[in-house]
């Protein structure tokens, strides 16, 4: 990212004598340690790949800077005898790479080409100067190459490669494209393709995407040199930054700080990070958010009078609407239908309130933008509108406004996820509907039937059993309002028995814990009312659902209401297996355990196994140690079988050393690796295993047969 004088791409060519001010990222960085790192190590082909306007031209530039020792933008430089780099850029047509490589460096004749090639790297080389060989826009080149010759430009790249590669030369060689190197072979062939993935291989792969905060800090770092200053007092600054802090609508990671937000004056901090997002998911990242920056645009920064308020979400949203109106109501937008909301419910606005509409349709701004780029979590409550209201929008009596928005029907707080949200209307009253709902329920409702409709009941693998004995061992989740006494079978191997009631206590499910021998891990449920409460919003609104057949608005509304409550139901049950917010009293065989993470359950799980299934021999063999087998491996077993009665003084049963069919995979696992089919020198034959954990088993076995022979 270059400052002080901007242009919105860069050029390699034609950029790259002028004064550079680079921001250094942390992705340039990275990049940049990579390849000095592999270039100390031997590998000098690169590819950088990355969206358009991601800063890769830029970081081309700086990178030639430092290691020409003109910048230090990076740390940790080439070490070794090469102090500096000649340079080589080639910008991308849609031509030949072989004819455009060869007219850079003067070479007539390509047949002649890496001869030529080869004596100015020997020329280098003695002289002990690096040459830096830069192909930007390296796509079209390959367009190329993928419709014309795919063969012979293959071929050359991956020559010139190699020969980059020697260690005898000091030559780096970097290319950038826009999207992945074999996504400009989907057209070719077979055989072709192979050769592209080849060819890909030569070249050392390097993302380049800035995250979204990285560009709001480079933002903030050209804001910053614009020298704006508010004219207003910082408790304003500082209510404003409260307010979106409760709010916990902020939907970036980093850069959320009282400093942040003064340095990226005009903006205020939701403002700033939701153009980021929009112009990184509509436009072309850093690119276009530079633009917006230094563009004399209708409705953009350099439109706006700063110094008295801010830039914020109102504005924001004017911005957007104007410059990327097709995109924002084409099929192709991701978000069309909410943006197409925001417009129906602006129009709506303009009908309630007649003539003064203009502070009505700024808080329809911010509501319908935070829905569209808000944090899962956010809290776009009455007392944010009405604080981000008076300090950024400036708007006295948001707390009326807002009311009667509500009143009319275009927005809508739904207690559930604690939020605005712009809302078509209904003639029905649902809030009354649902408190009216209440009285049609049965008071003595199932919970656990009712769970069985909600819940979605999760399947644990114990995984260091697995791990450790080779077989997978599955246990599902059981709800019930007694302890259950079941009984494994198939391809269960235990229970996680939930007891959800108000009837019995924790005592009673400990006893039948400990009268109970197998592999069930008990969880009684302490916060029973709790579920029940739960339990009891989802039926309200089903019923309501019911009543609402022939609105369609009302019944979208409540199904999305019956979608959140669901999930919060099922977060809440999950989140009560283990940590601070358990709710629920684990015992096995009569023993109270406390879990305090997902490992921990896990852990528990794989100890039940092993006190229940202690006899259970080793065989760490996935295609055979399964409930059911696939068809390749029940072929493989009978021919096993029919070998085993056949070839069984056989060494290995006659099995080919150079050949590896599945039932050999089976005969070496289960046969010979535990000495049950063992050669002495003469005979093989079989015999008891020599591993203990197949010694219950192999007498099981003998008991087995000889209770068939009586």
């Amino acid at each position: 990212m270059q400052n002080n004088i901007f242009s919105p791409s860069v050029n390699i060519i034609r950029d790259s004598n002028r004064d550079l001010n680079y921001i250094p990222t942390r992705n340039g960085e990275s990049a940049f340690n990579k390849i000095t790192s592999a270039f100390e190590s031997g590998t000098k082909s690169f590819n950088l790949v990355g969206a358009y306007g991601s800063g890769k031209s830029a970081f081309i530039l700086a990178l030639e800077k430092v290691l020409n020792n003109k910048a230090d933008f990076f740390f940790n430089p080439i070490k070794g005898e090469v102090s500096t780099f000649e340079k080589c850029f080639i910008i991308g047509e849609y031509k030949s790479f072989k004819s455009a490589f060869c007219e850079n460096f003067g070479i007539k004749k390509k047949e002649e080409c890496f001869k030529e090639f080869g004596k100015e790297l020997k020329r280098y080389s003695k002289e002990k100067t690096g040459l830096l060989i830069v192909v930007d826009e390296f796509g079209k080149f390959l367009e190329f190459a993928a419709k014309e010759s795919p063969e012979e430009e293959l071929y050359f790249i991956q020559q010139l490669s190699e020969v980059v590669n020697d260690p005898e030369f000091p030559v780096l060689f970097i290319t950038t494209l826009h999207q992945a190197f074999e996504d400009y072979a989907l057209e070719l062939n077979k055989t072709q393709k192979n050769e592209w993935d080849k060819v890909k291989g030569r070249l050392v792969e390097i993302t380049f995407n800035e995250p979204v905060e990285q560009l709001l800090f480079l933002a903030s770092e050209r804001i910053s040199q614009k020298d704006i200053t508010p004219s207003f007092s910082q408790s304003l600054e500082k209510n404003l930054f409260n307010a979106i802090n409760e709010s916990g609508a902020f939907p970036l990671k980093d850069y959320f700080s009282p400093d942040f937000a003064r340095k990226i004056f005009p903006f205020d901090l939701l403002s700033a990070s939701i153009l980021t997002l929009a112009l990184h998911n509509y436009g072309q990242n850093e690119r276009s958010l530079f633009s917006f920056l230094e563009s004399e645009d209708f409705l953009g920064l350099t439109d706006f009078d700063d110094g008295k308020q801010f830039f914020h979400l109102g504005n924001v949203f004017d911005y957007l609407s104007y410059n990327f109106h097709s995109f924002l109501n084409s099929k192709f937008n991701p978000h069309g239908a909410q943006w197409r909301a925001i417009f129906d419910a602006l129009e709506r606005t303009e009908g309630v309130f007649e003539y003064d509409f203009k502070p009505a349709r700024e808080l329809i701004k911010v509501i319908g933008l935070l829905s569209i780029f808000g944090r899962a979590g956010q809290r776009i409550t009455k007392e944010f509108l009405c604080d981000y209201g008076k300090h950024a929008l400036q708007i006295g009596n948001a707390e009326k406004i807002v009311e009667k928005l509500e009143k009319n029907q275009i927005i809508r707080f739904t207690n559930y996820n604690q939020r605005y949200v712009l809302f078509k209307g209904t003639d029905v009253d649902i809030d009354k509907e649902l408190e009216l709902a209440e009285d049609r329920i049965s008071k003595d409702f199932s919970v656990v039937n009712q769970l069985r409709k909600y819940f979605n009941v999760p399947i644990f693998q114990a995984k260091r059993s697995f791990y450790e004995t080779g077989t997978p061992r599955y246990f599902v989740t059981e709800i019930s309002e007694t302890p259950t006494s079941l009984e494994p079978e198939g391809s269960v191997d235990g229970y996680i028995n939930l007891v959800f009631s108000n009837l019995i206590d924790s005592e009673a499910v400990k006893n039948v814990s400990a009268e109970n021998n197998g592999a069930i891990l008990y969880g009684y449920f302490k916060e029973y009312e709790g579920i029940r409460e739960k339990l009891t919003e989802l039926e309200k609104i089903e019923i309501v659902k019911k009543d609402c057949q022939n609105d369609s608005i009302a019944l979208a509304e409540l199904n999305n209401q019956s979608a959140n409550a669901k999930e919060t139901l099922n977060s809440l049950i999950i989140g009560s297996f283990y940590g601070q917010s358990s709710m629920i009293d684990w015992y096995f065989l009569g023993i109270k355990y406390s879990i305090s993470s997902s490992k921990e359950l896990n852990s528990l799980l794989s100890d039940i196994c092993e006190k229940i299934y202690f006899n259970a021999p080793i065989l760490k063999n996935e295609l055979m140690n399964k409930e059911k087998l696939n068809g390749t491996i029940s072929g493989a077993r009978n021919k096993l079988v029919a070998m085993a009665l056949n070839n069984s003084e056989m060494l290995d049963f006659g099995f080919r050393t150079d050949k590896y069919p599945p039932e050999k995979t089976i005969y070496l696992s289960l046969l010979k690796n535990t000495g049950i089919h063992d050669f002495n020198g003469k005979i093989a034959r079989f015999k008891k295993p020599e591993k203990e954990s197949y010694a219950q088993l192999w007498s099981v076995s003998e008991t087995f047969l000889e209770e068939c022979s009586i």
